[in-house]
């Protein structure tokens, strides 16, 4: 099995299947729940820091938020990251 595919199904059992979220908004996320800057995570996804706001906007849209830490309290709570 492909380190990929592995990595796929491991993500399976942890996420919740159901997720509003894209699986790059839910990249972005990771990366904000680990404590990374916007511009760390857009050098690590190859994005431009304006692309990570931008998908950082649509994670505030999708969870009806307002700022990173409500984002990372739904995100655990509805097993997301």
């Amino acid at each position: 099995m492909s380190p990929r595919i592995a990595s796929l199904i491991i993500r399976s059992y942890h996420n919740n299947p159901k997720s509003p979220l894209t699986d790059r908004e839910t990249d972005v996320l990771k990366g904000l729940a680990n404590g990374s800057t916007y511009s760390y995570i857009a050098e690590k996804l190859g994005l431009s820091t304006n692309t990570i706001r931008t998908h950082v906007k649509h994670i505030y849209d999708k969870l009806q938020v307002q700022n990173k830490t409500d984002a990372l309290i739904r995100a655990r709570k509805d097993r997301l990251v």
